[in-house]
């Protein structure tokens, strides 16, 4: 039996002006053994226009290098429920995909060459992959990454697309954040056409030393998710 040790939690709050619609709380723990996993447990919390809450509960676990091994998402809304679950043969490169929704249970298979990402709906989430592939210093950062439209009920298999990351400076740049000095990595995803011209569409991101958590995005669309807390446990693991 092995112990895990929180390594980091904490909480964001998601904007619309100053109105805060979303609150995301996280855990991040690992193994304890030298090769152990790295496992996140996230719960999103958002009230939707008729006044209901949706719910969302995310578990993802990665090996000792941050390749995805599994995704679990499930979504409720009143008496919606769905669930995702992404498991990962990283020996065979095999993405095993499970839907359970409205409309039953449906698996889909795949061979998936290279080491893409899972899209989840969750912040904390959102650069998980630097960990494995840190960005350029010079040049554009691609990803790839496994997105799926199925939200209560089954439409299509997942698919793969990639994401442009740009460094924006080199040095870590001041943040302030509800009155807290912070100092962040100032990176931006960028779009490109199909002729690989870059969009006007650009959201900025700020990163954290810590596991590259993001400590705030500001959205093309005016939209801002912002870090309320962040504890440490690394220097004083403790054991759960």
């Amino acid at each position: 039996m092995s112990f895990k040790e929180k390594l980091f939690e904490g909480k964001y709050n998601y904007l619309d002006g100053d109105k805060v619609y979303t609150q995301e709380n996280f855990v991040i723990s690992k193994e304890d053994k030298v090769q152990g996993n790295y496992e996140y447990q996230v719960e999103v919390l958002s009230r939707v226009k008729t006044g209901e809450f949706l719910k969302i509960f995310v578990e993802a676990e990665f090996n000792n290098a941050f390749d995805p091994l599994h995704y679990k998402i499930v979504r409720s809304l009143g008496h919606k429920e769905s669930t995702e679950i992404f498991h990962v043969n990283q020996k065979d490169k095999i993405y095993n995909y499970t839907f359970i929704g409205d409309g039953g249970t449906h698996y889909y298979d795949k061979v998936v060459n290279g080491k893409p990402y899972i899209a989840s709906p969750c912040f904390s989430l959102s650069t998980v992959m630097i960990n494995a592939k840190k960005l350029d210093p010079v040049h554009r950062t691609v990803y790839s990454v496994i997105t799926s439209n199925n939200i209560w009920e089954y439409e299509a298999p997942f698919t793969e697309k990639d994401i442009y990351m740009e460094l924006q400076d080199l040095d870590q740049v001041p943040l302030d954040i509800g009155g807290k000095e912070l100092s962040a990595t100032h990176c931006r995803i960028v779009y490109l056409d199909d002729k690989g011209h870059i969009l006007d569409h650009q959201d900025d991101i700020y990163l954290s030393k810590y596991n590259f958590l993001p400590y705030k995005a500001v959205f093309a669309n005016g939209l801002k998710i912002e870090v309320e807390a962040l504890k440490n446990y690394d220097q004083n693991r403790v054991k759960i």
